[in-house]
């Protein structure tokens, strides 16, 4: 199971209720969930307590690494929802070694 499954099934209702208007992308989810935390329900908070930091920190690395392969490859992808990281997933073969070292780890 992914860590995007993880957190969908731990904080969906949360982010239909609290983060609905909220573009998917970029950890803006996350974040809004965060700001949030007083509100969310408790397998919620404690998924963003845990594994949030994780999950940003993997996110950012993957980003950086991977930039040049997401205009290449999934430059019409939107964000949100994991489609940039199926599209790179399903690209894998073509991808630079930087950005496959970042999503193996």
């Amino acid at each position: 199971k992914s860590k995007l499954e993880e957190v969908q099934k731990a904080c969906s209702g949360d982010v239909e209720k609290l983060c609905k208007g909220v573009k998917p992308g970029q950890g803006r989810i996350l974040q809004c969930l965060k700001a949030h935390k007083d509100e969310v329900s408790p397998e919620c908070k404690q998924w963003v307590a845990t594994k949030g930091e994780e999950i940003k920190s993997k996110l950012e690395e993957v980003q950086k690494a991977c930039s040049g392969d997401v205009e290449k490859l999934c430059k019409g992808v939107e964000p949100g929802e994991g489609r940039i990281p199926k599209c790179l997933w399903q690209n894998r073969e073509k991808l630079s070694p930087e950005c496959k070292a970042s999503m193996r780890k």
